[in-house]
Order: C-alpha cells, then sequence, then structure tokens
C-alpha cells in the first residue's frame, strides 16, 4: 500500500531504509549539556518503531552562543550513549547543530546578541551586533568541529539548521542581512556562510560523511525569504556539498508558524519543499503538519519531496512506520497538532517569564509515555480484577483502554450515546475536528482491547452494586458553572449547550469569558454568522492555550469581526441588556439575543460520596479537578498502570 514509503533511499553516502524520518525537536529531556536516560529511551523507541533516520534534537551537543562561546561539551561517551543503542534498534541517528542568532535563546540568559546586521528582531526588538568576517570564520570552526565530535561519537550525518530565523536562516534573508561585503548583497554571498560550513566539513570529515541543511521555503514573514529566494541559494548549497536539503517554514512572529497548529491544512509546507525539488540535485525532505501514512505517500507520489519529516506525527506514536508497514493503520494513534505537550510546555522554559517551574520536557496530548517511556510501563498483571470505569470521556477511555490492556475485567458506563466526552464538544469547532480522530483510536482500542461498553447508562449505585466491581475509576468528568441571573427575559447558555447544538441563540450574542473554550465558542457561533460580543475581565484572553495556537485563534476571531473586549466584568442581566464594568465605569450592552456562559466549570464527583466505604475507586480527570484533556489522559494513564 506504501511503496514509496517504504522505499530505500541514500543521502550523501548513507542508504536509508524507509523515507520516514524524524526531525530535530526539542525535547527538555535532560539539561542543556548533557544527555539523560530518558532521552535515550525516547529516540530508541522511535528507532524501534521503525524510523528511518533520527536527527538529535536541536541545539546539541552544542548550540553556538551569541558571545561565540559554546556551550559545555556533552561528553564523547555521552554522545556515543545515545548514537549507539539508536543504530542498533535498526535507524540511522543524526544531529543538527544550530546558532540561535537575533531571535533566540542567548538573550534570555542576558548574552549579547549577534547576527549578519543590526536589524532589530522581531519579537524581542533588541538589535544584535553585527558579525565581524573574523568571527564568521570562527563560526565555521565551530561548527566544523562540532560535525568531527559527532562523527567520532558514531553519528551517521549532521544536519545544518538555516531555517525558523536562527543565524544562518538570518544570511540568507534580505530582511536581516544587510552586509555590503563578501555575505550580502548577492544570494550567492548571502548564502556564502552555510556553504562554507559545509564545504568545511566536507574537507575535514570527508566528502563521503554525510551533511544536510534545514531551510525555510518562506518566511511568511515581511521582507524575509520567499520560495523565489530559497530556489536561488539552493544550487550553492548543493554545489558546497549539501547531500540533502530539508524545508521548512516560519519565523518567530510570522504569519504562519515554524510549529503548525491543528488551525493549518496537514502537509502545510510539503508545495515548498515540491518548489526546491524542482531545481535540487539532491534529495529533499518534506515535513509540516504530516501525521499520517497516507499523506506521506501522497507527497512522495506526487514528486513534491524524497523523504518525509514527521516529527510530532512519531513524538504522538513511536510505532506508526512498524504500523504502516503492516498496513495496520486503525492502530496509529496521530498527532491532531494540539501543541500542548510538545512546543507548549518547552516554551515554558524558552520564552522569558514564562518558566513556571512545572515539568517542561516533552509528553504527548494522546501519547502519555512520550519522554517516559521506561517510567510508564504497561505489565500484564496475574490476576485481573473486574473494574468499572464511570464515564467515557477521554480520562475514562484512556484508563479502560490500559486497565483492559494489562488484563483486567473493564466495563465502562457512559451515560450519553456516544464516547468522547467533552472531545464530541472540542470537535466542533471548525479548526478542531482531528480531535475526533483520538476519539476513533479510543473506540477502536476500547474494542480491540474488549471492554465491555454500555452506552446510555448511567453509573449509578444500583448498576455498580449489581456488577460488584473490585475496583471503580469515577471518570464523570465536569459541569459547566452557570451563575444565578435572576428572572431576566434574555435566553442564556452555557458553551457546552452551543457546542452541543441545545441552544438557539439568535444572532447578537454576548459571551462572557474570554478563556479558550470562550474564544472558540465565539469562533464556532461566528462560522454559523452570529453577531458575537466577548467580554472578559482580565488583561488577557485564552491564557490557558499556548501561544501558538492562540495566535491562530486570535487572527481568525479578528477575521471574523467577533468583539474582544478584556478587562471587562460582566455585572448583571437586565430585560435591557447586560451591564458590564469597565474601568470602573458601567455600560450596558443592549441588543442581545443570547447570553452564553464559558466561565469555566467545576468537577461532577458526586459518585465518590456516595461510594465512600462501599468500594475502592479511584477519581480520575476533571471529575478529580477541572483540567485539560492532557492532563486527563495522563492522569488516567499512570493509575491504569498502578491497579
Amino acid at each position: 500500500m506504501f511503496k514509496r514509503l517504504f522505499e530505500p533511499v541514500s543521502i550523501g553516502s548513507i542508504t536509508l531504509k524507509n523515507r520516514i524520518i524524524m526531525p530535530a525537536i526539542s525535547t527538555n529531556l535532560a539539561p542543556l549539556g548533557t544527555i539523560s536516560q530518558r532521552m535515550i529511551d525516547y529516540h530508541v523507541a522511535r528507532a524501534k518503531g521503525g524510523a528511518g533516520l533520527i536527527i538529535f534534537q536541536s541545539g546539541l551537543p552544542i548550540i553556538l552562543t551569541s558571545d561565540l562561546t559554546s556551550n559545555p561539551d556533552i561528553s564523547l561517551e555521552e554522545l556515543k550513549s545515545l548514537a549507539k543503542p539508536v543504530k542498533a534498534a535498526g535507524s540511522k541517528i543524526g544531529i543538527q547543530f544550530v546558532h540561535t542568532g537575533s531571535q533566540g535563546i542567548a538573550d534570555f540568559a542576558g548574552k549579547e546578541l549577534v547576527a549578519p546586521s543590526p536589524i532589530p528582531c522581531r519579537i524581542s526588538s533588541k538589535i544584535p551586533r553585527e558579525l565581524t568576517i573574523k568571527e564568521i570564520a570562527r563560526l565555521v570552526r565551530q561548527f566544523t568541529d562540532s560535525a568531527q565530535r559527532a562523527k567520532d561519537a558514531g553519528f551517521d550525518l549532521v544536519e545544518i539548521h538555516g531555517a525558523h530565523g536562527y543565524l544562518i536562516s538570518e544570511f540568507l534573508s534580505g530582511y536581516s542581512n544587510k552586509r555590503k561585503d563578501s555575505y550580502g548583497g548577492t544570494h550567492e554571498n548571502m548564502a556564502r556562510f552555510p556553504c562554507e560550513i559545509i564545504s568545511r566539513i566536507k574537507l575535514k570529515l570527508g566528502q563521503n560523511f554525510t551533511v544536510g541543511i534545514r531551510i525555510n521555503g518562506d518566511d511568511f514573514a515581511e521582507g524575509g525569504i520567499t520560495i523565489e529566494d530559497a530556489k536561488r541559494v539552493v544550487p550553492y548549497l548543493v554545489e558546497a556539498g549539501a547531500d540533502y536539503i530539508s524545508v521548512s517554514a516560519g519565523v518567530y512572529g510570522a504569519l504562519k508558524t515554524t510549529i503548525p497548529p491543528m488551525m493549518e491544512k496537514r502537509g502545510i509546507y510539503s508545495s515548498l519543499a515540491g518548489e526546491i525539488k524542482k531545481i535540487a540535485k539532491v534529495p529533499v525532505v518534506a515535513g509540516g503538519r504530516i501525521n499520517n501514512p497516507e499523506l506521506a505517500e501522497e507527497i512522495l507520489e506526487k514528486g513534491l519531496a524524497d523523504i518525509i519529516a514527521m516529527g510530532r506525527a512519531l513524538i504522538a506514536d513511536p510505532e506508526l512506520p512498524g504500523k504502516a508497514k503492516k498496513n495496520d493503520l486503525q492502530n496509529i494513534r496521530k498527532c491532531i497538532a494540539c501543541n500542548q505537550g510538545c512546543i507548549d510546555r518547552i516554551n515554558r522554559t524558552i520564552l522569558p517569564g514564562k518558566d513556571d517551574g512545572k515539568d517542561s520536557s516533552v509528553t504527548c496530548l494522546v501519547n502519555p509515555r512520550a519522554g517516559r517511556e521506561a517510567e510508564l510501563i504497561l505489565k500484564h498483571v496475574k490476576r485481573g480484577k473486574k473494574v468499572l470505569v464511570a464515564g467515557g470521556g477521554p480520562a475514562g477511555m484512556e484508563a479502560a483502554r490500559i486497565a483492559a490492556q494489562r488484563g483486567h475485567f473493564v466495563t465502562l458506563f457512559e451515560k450519553s450515546d456516544k464516547l468522547g466526552g467533552q472531545l464530541n464538544l472540542a470537535a466542533k469547532i471548525p479548526f478542531k475536528k482531528e480531535i475526533q480522530e483520538e476519539i476513533d483510536y479510543l473506540s477502536y482500542q476500547l474494542k480491540r482491547v474488549k471492554v465491555d461498553t454500555v452506552l446510555g447508562k448511567k453509573a449509578d449505585i444500583k448498576a455498580i452494586n449489581s456488577l460488584s466491581p473490585d475496583l471503580i475509576i469515577i471518570a464523570t468528568g465536569s459541569v459547566p458553572v452557570v451563575p444565578d441571573t435572576g428572572n431576566s427575559t434574555i435566553k442564556t447558555a452555557t458553551a457546552w449547550d452551543v457546542l452541543g447544538d441545545k441552544a438557539d441563540t439568535g444572532n447578537n450574542i454576548l459571551l462572557v469569558g474570554g478563556g479558550s473554550v470562550g474564544l472558540e465558542t465565539a469562533c464556532y457561533l461566528a462560522c454559523h454568522k452570529k453577531k458575537v460580543t466577548v467580554v472578559e475581565q482580565f488583561k488577557n484572553f485564552a491564557m490557558d492555550m499556548g501561544p501558538i495556537s492562540r495566535f491562530y485563534l486570535r487572527e481568525r476571531l479578528n477575521t471574523q469581526g467577533v468583539t474582544l473586549m478584556k478587562l471587562t466584568k460582566f455585572i448583571e442581566i437586565s430585560d435591557q441588556g447586560a451591564m458590564v464594568e469597565k474601568n470602573g465605569e458601567k455600560s450596558l450592552i443592549s441588543g442581545i439575543n443570547t447570553i452564553v456562559w464559558a466561565i469555566g466549570t467545576m468537577s461532577d464527583n458526586s459518585l465518590a460520596d456516595e461510594l465512600k466505604g462501599k468500594y475502592d475507586f479511584f477519581v480520575i480527570g476533571d471529575a478529580d479537578k477541572p483540567g485539560d484533556a492532557l492532563s486527563a489522559i495522563d492522569q488516567a494513564h499512570r493509575i491504569a498502570l498502578t491497579i
């Protein structure tokens, strides 16, 4: 079925067993300058899963910083401790090197920013210092020395990070490179820095050592790299010795992001790769929201690329390649591009002022084992218990799945006529339809492991007594908070009512609550041609979302004409409208047909009170504490491993 995807492909002097690679992705699984066992386990799991090549995360073993000194090197033995088991598991292994330039982490550490030219950084607005020619030569030597260490440690290739607005990308961009010397002015000159790095590595390590480079096909930012710029640069990179070109897009602050969320279509940057492939004489790698083997095969068949980078897809399911090869497609757990477990967590420590002290290492909403492969091990029980799961939302489904896989006899009660809980409501948002794939996956898994699923029946005390379980997992979720509004003639509804098509809202709606649920519900209503005003008492909207998703959602709401009122507190309803207060002044919003509440939820854990002293039980997910699907599925997975 996937003829092209599983054909071997050569890049430089090495041959990959298939055309699926794991691109370099930051993980925070070890302190900078070190390699942990967790990091090794994480990469080995993706190698065992069948990826043809794994590229070790960006920035290690060395991030070349703004003061032109390297971070503490990872020892050669540590590098070998990663390369050897990954190769033994069946994959080739590479390592990516980066200098962060004017938009990098150096500034967050209080170090000087450097760049090709003193052009303000798009995200910090700080002006970097222009690199001298002598400093550029020193950087070339640092990249080369790092490549030598990688080769000595057993890595099959190195990749130079020339994308996403980092230093090399800045040299390639007319926005950030205003130099008048041999490193600026023409595309040949602008490509000189990466070309010198590539050619010097080849000279020192031998022409047979594989060197690749990742570039932007488009910055999607004013004055930045366009596809035509990229096409003019590629021949120089290939002539310098680049063995493959990996095509990405976006810079910080751009209209399209380097890590596209679910708001963007799948395979968003494959057309850029296709343009590069027209002129490149070496293999081209396509990436960006490629989360299933069918799409990967289609991109290869269309001739848009030679190799497919599947980053978040392999975080979500490291066994994706093996499952695809066996045509076991229903068993693939797909990335839904929520970004919650990967880049959103990592941003806690990368972005200034965002370190909240919580775990910032990579994980995944649909795969709690990501980054914890040796910690969350599924062990079969010697004697199965009768386990009753109350609630068929994401937490209940995950708990039932894991418990049954371990050998327990599981019955799941769901009071509604379908599984999925709040995921069903989230999947109604126009750009979140892929959430349905997680519902479908969990539903399939429950059948596969023979969970007795009872729909349309609440797990009340009578039903529980009739089954007489050994253990109960309470996953009854939460219910929306609804304030007392008196006897106004204006209709009210919850965001859940709206998304569940249980509310006749009329055309003019006031939505109270500007968190993620509120803004996504506003988007849903606006898509149905409703006039929507959102009031939020705090100064920021959707702060429970990651910055990438929040940016895309705000842009969409602006396009839809949704009115957003921050620092505005809802006071009361009258027959004339809604009274709100901003900056100490009250005003009336009139002409409203319906007020929609999105002011939070509270746990529905009443069943726990009934069961105390009668049964052993766990309370999980929103029934334990209202939160998000990431924490609910993680908690469910962990608890099910203990019973």
